[in-house]
């Protein structure tokens, strides 16, 4: 560290802003990775819940699953 005032003080400054830099990217950061997690732990939900219908669902051997997200609609009568 620097012996006379005017250069401690500008050092001071230097480091403080270089710290604030590293903060706000390590921030930005966390922020990227904790969005990532959610979007997976989501999908890993859906993926779950799939998996659990595709027994009750989607027929004895998931042949409907194909159908999955389609709407099907028939008209009876005439």
């Amino acid at each position: 560290m620097p012996k006379d005032p005017v250069s401690r003080t500008h050092y001071a400054v230097v480091n403080q802003l270089t710290d604030n830099i590293d903060v706000a990217a390590a921030r930005e950061k966390h922020n990227t990775f904790v969005n990532e997690l959610n979007k997976l732990k989501n999908d890993i939900r859906s993926s779950s819940d799939t998996l659990e219908r595709m027994h009750t669902g989607f027929g004895p051997e998931v042949e409907w699953k194909k159908l999955d997200g389609t709407c099907v609609d028939k008209v009876s009568g005439e």
